[in-house]
């Protein structure tokens, strides 16, 4: 239980704004003050998301008073607030479409409210994934049957995603002139680091200066071409703060959700295979350079992934080459160079707060996934996976 509310009151008149628009009989629309307490989540950089509790009692009560139908009027609640100016916007619209459906699958929480400025789901008692997670092949399996289960799903949503998240590939006047990006594209960060002391200026300064976003774009391209991953519906934010572990007590065994919809669409299958391996058994919770796994490894979450998506898409899905074990393999690699190209997100975010509490993770995380790259398309220059797509092509950066 939260022992008290610890949000300022600015921030709780809006929960209590969003509480009132609900229906009559959902009891959360009736509570005061008193009835319950809330407290913000400290994960994600741009998003407000409020964690709402109600007291037994008040539960109770307004129950009795509102409602016949506990099992809908949940006594803990999350609310998350639309971010505001941030750098692609999706419809919101068609959220409502993609939870609904997943909800129902039990991928994600139940949704209960929804408009342009925020959502409210069911609060899933729970613990984000975690480097151990990596290390339990039942917790592994598990989360790639779940991925499996977001991949198979066709919601009536349309492409307006895809090309949205598609124009990132394009070195094209719009991507430029956008404020949120344009500063890191024209290296403003190098300008800022100046103004920092000597010893951030020694660190990150060489290293950040060598950076070629347009070259790094370019190659990417040039792989996507080649690779040519199926468009499936993607959760395009598949890290590690938006997957949540919940162990079944009797069993012992793991549940996983799945959280943080906002950027998902259609795109390419490859995209969040690359994200989940980026990280993979890295203590680091997002950000991280700590090395990639063998094959084998690998064979565990994809052969998961694999069988479920022939379970759920029937036996031709498994005797389509493109979904052979060896193909999943090295879309994953492939993709997992432009889940490293997060660099770019790390700097931007310092070139926007250059003083804000979060600088110096952003610089060191820019920094190692940067270094990854180089680190990546060394190994699978050796290993052959380069080679084998791009004939006659500088690998290094």
């Amino acid at each position: 239980m939260f022992k008290k509310t610890t949000i300022d009151p600015e921030d709780l008149e809006q929960v209590m704004k969003v509480l009132a628009k609900l229906c009559s009989s959902n009891v959360w629309s009736n509570v005061q003050l008193a009835d319950f307490t809330a407290r913000r989540f400290e994960m994600g950089y741009v998003n407000n998301i409020f964690c709402c509790e109600m007291t037994e009692e008040a539960h109770e009560r307004l129950i009795n008073k509102y409602s016949s139908s506990a099992e809908d009027n949940l006594s803990k609640i999350v609310i998350k607030f639309t971010p505001k100016d941030f750098f692609i916007k999706f419809k919101r619209y068609e959220m409502i479409a993609y939870h609904t459906i997943l909800s129902e699958r039990g991928v994600l929480p139940k949704l209960i409210y929804f408009d342009d400025d925020c959502m409210i789901n069911e609060y899933i008692e729970s613990r984000t994934y975690s480097y151990e997670d990596d290390c339990d092949s039942q917790t592994v399996q598990q989360l790639a049957k779940t991925l499996a289960i977001v991949h198979s799903a066709r919601p009536p949503i349309s492409m307006n995603g895809f090309e949205l998240f598609n124009k990132f590939f394009d070195d094209n006047e719009e991507n430029e002139n956008n404020p949120m990006i344009s500063d890191t594209i024209n290296k403003k960060y190098l300008d800022l680091l100046m103004k920092e002391s000597e010893e951030i200026r020694n660190k990150y300064y060489s290293t950040f200066s060598e950076i070629d976003y347009k070259k790094i774009n370019n190659f990417n391209k040039l792989l996507l071409d080649k690779i040519k991953s199926p468009l499936v519906f993607s959760h395009c934010d598949f890290n590690r703060g938006n997957r949540l572990v919940q162990r079944e007590p009797k069993t012992g065994k793991s549940r996983v959700y799945l959280i943080d919809f906002d950027y998902s669409c259609f795109f390419y299958r490859g995209f969040d295979l690359g994200r989940y391996f980026s990280n993979y058994r890295h203590r680091e919770d997002m950000f991280g350079d700590e090395g990639f796994p063998t094959d084998d490894e690998m064979k565990l979450f994809l052969e998961a992934y694999r069988n479920e998506c022939g379970r759920l898409q029937g036996d031709q899905y498994l005797l389509n080459e493109n979904n052979s074990l060896e193909r999943l393999i090295i879309e994953s690699k492939v993709f997992t160079l432009m889940a490293y190209s997060d660099y770019f997100f790390c700097l931007m975010m310092y070139t926007n707060n250059p003083t804000g509490p979060k600088k110096d993770y952003f610089l060191e995380s820019a920094y190692n996934r940067y270094n990854a790259i180089k680190k990546q398309r060394k190994l699978f220059t050796a290993d052959g996976t380069l080679p084998m797509l791009l004939d006659n092509h500088d690998y290094q950066l």
